[in-house]
């Protein structure tokens, strides 16, 4: 009976049987047998789920929107290989990440202000950052810019809540590096004429 069948529906056959019942019946377990045996046919089921699960991914991907429902997206994308519940949570799971994504990049007024705050913040703490690194350490610029963009992105994300991948927030924080740097210098030069 399953002579005929392709590899894909030997697999969907195999899949409804164990997703009904359990176990599949001896017409079925001997095909694959002669196909190769189990431990290889279910590495075609993995390798089959693995591609399936890409593709749901970039379904999900191209129909999230701010203004998508999820319910709408659980009903477009379909799977052969996956169980309705792990369908399911993985279309949920990928909706979130990628709203959380969308939800980042966008530009808002709230954005812009505790960016600005951020970016005033940053460069005082970035700047006494700087002189003190630059009064315990040889001078080496180019190394101590580092931390101090770290520090400043650190300060603006915490405020913000938004990473790099927002223009404004890797804007700000340059912003925020290079002011440091100049106060940083001038607060250098003041600590040092002090002593």
């Amino acid at each position: 009976m399953y002579e005929q069948y392709s590899d894909d529906e030997l697999i969907e056959a195999y899949l409804s049987m164990m997703d009904y019942s359990g176990e599949i019946n001896k017409e079925l377990s001997n095909e694959i047998e002669s196909r190769g045996g189990l431990d290889n046919f279910k590495k075609k089921i993995k390798k089959k789920r693995d591609i399936d699960i890409i593709r749901i991914s970039k379904e999900v991907y191209s129909l999230t929107s701010p203004e998508t429902d999820i319910e709408f997206i659980k009903k477009a994308v379909t799977s052969d290989v996956l169980l309705r519940e792990e369908l399911d949570s993985l279309i949920e799971s990928k909706f979130a990440y990628y709203q959380s994504i969308n939800s980042n990049r966008i530009i808002t007024p709230k954005a812009l202000a505790e960016s600005l705050i951020g970016v005033v913040i940053a460069i005082i703490v970035g700047a006494v950052s700087l002189a003190l690194l630059m009064s315990f350490i040889t001078p080496i610029l180019m190394f101590i810019i580092v931390p101090v963009y770290l520090i400043n992105y650190l300060i603006i994300w915490l405020i913000t809540k938004k990473t790099r991948s927002n223009l404004v927030i890797f804007i700000a924080t340059l912003i925020a590096t290079i002011g440091s740097i100049i106060l940083g210098i001038y607060l250098f030069g003041f600590l040092l004429g002090r002593d």
